[in-house]
């Protein structure tokens, strides 16, 4: 990404079990190692409501978002790090964002599943708070595809 854009201002990622989160800050913690950027981008850890394990608890469960609906990831301690190192913050989403957030991005031809969307979702969120400004640089990955739920949308 930083070869298209630039180190962007934040990664804004789903955080289920780790995987795809802390794979993101390696690659962008070797380029930081190698010199090639001077500096992390902060990271956001999207997680689905009711699943929270880094972000306030919600009283109601995400249904949608299965990829990130994970109790006890196996990987918590080493996200929490992340989010310190880099001034991150991690943020819930329900089912009416994401599916707000699915429903955008596949009239503009992203056809992601609900996992994939929570990351538009929380830029939302973080835009509407604040959070993150006008002019910021902001990956969001979407990595998986909706294709099997073509009929359900």
């Amino acid at each position: 990404a930083y070869e298209q854009i630039g180190v962007p201002d934040y990664v804004v990622a789903p955080a289920g079990s780790g995987t795809l989160f802390l794979g993101l800050w390696k690659g962008f913690s070797e380029l930081k190692d190698m010199r090639a950027i001077e500096e992390l981008p902060r990271f956001v850890a999207v997680q689905a409501s009711g699943y929270e394990s880094l972000c306030e608890r919600s009283q109601v469960k995400s249904h949608l978002a299965e990829g990130i609906a994970i109790p006890e990831p196996p990987r918590l301690g080493e996200m929490r790090r992340v989010l310190d190192e880099t001034g991150g913050t991690c943020v819930s989403v329900g089912d009416s964002e994401i599916d707000r957030a699915l429903k955008w991005l596949w009239r503009r031809g992203f056809i992601v599943e609900p996992t994939s969307a929570t990351v538009l979702a929380a830029l939302w969120k973080l835009v509407e708070s604040g959070e993150i400004g006008a002019g910021s640089k902001v990956l969001l990955p979407l990595t998986g595809s909706g294709l099997k739920m073509v009929e359900g949308i």
